[in-house]
């Protein structure tokens, strides 16, 4: 076993026993070494607050190392390698939409829906779009979070609609 995979067991260990301060040590050392389970979980503890003081910079930190994304000229990826845990994506996303980064807000988010098919990051990537008066990926998700039953299905008929009315999408 690695020396960042043992890390990484004994931090999920110390984890569980509710020692955080040495879980956030030995994940701490796995995540140095590359270890993405262990910055998954480091961008956890920091987004819940759980064992260090709560800050959603830290956590976007650990999320992106975690999915190993890179930007190239306005160009988002994931690394093959990549976690594209469902959680982990929809917090990366909320991160970045309230920090009004909303091309990559609606880039995690339809990561998200289409890699796991998360109704809720459906809607959230039609309103990052709509926030970069992208019409077209707005209207198809606000779509695609209908077709699949998202809750406030009505809502959305209605945005789908004002956007038909305004001529920001055809028919």
């Amino acid at each position: 076993m690695l020396k960042k995979d043992t890390d990484f067991k004994k931090g999920e260990e110390f984890y569980v026993e509710g020692n955080y301060e040495a879980a956030k040590y030995r994940y701490e050392k796995a995540a140095a070494n590359g270890n993405k389970e262990a910055q998954k979980a480091l961008g956890d503890m920091y987004y819940d607050g759980i064992g260090v003081e709560m800050s959603e910079e830290k956590a976007l930190e650990y999320y992106l190392q975690a999915c190993g994304f890179t930007e190239n000229d306005g160009q988002f990826s994931i690394s093959a390698d990549g976690i594209r845990d469902q959680e982990m994506l929809n917090r990366t996303g909320l991160i970045c939409f309230y920090n009004y980064e909303y091309d990559k807000a609606a880039f995690f988010f339809t990561e998200d829906a289409e890699t796991n098919g998360d109704v809720y990051a459906m809607a959230n990537a039609a309103m990052a779009y709509e926030n970069l008066y992208d019409w077209e990926n707005a209207y198809t998700w606000y779509t695609k979070a209908i077709d699949a039953g998202h809750p406030d299905s009505e809502k959305y008929n209605k945005r789908i609609q004002i956007m038909k009315n305004d001529g920001l999408v055809e028919e």
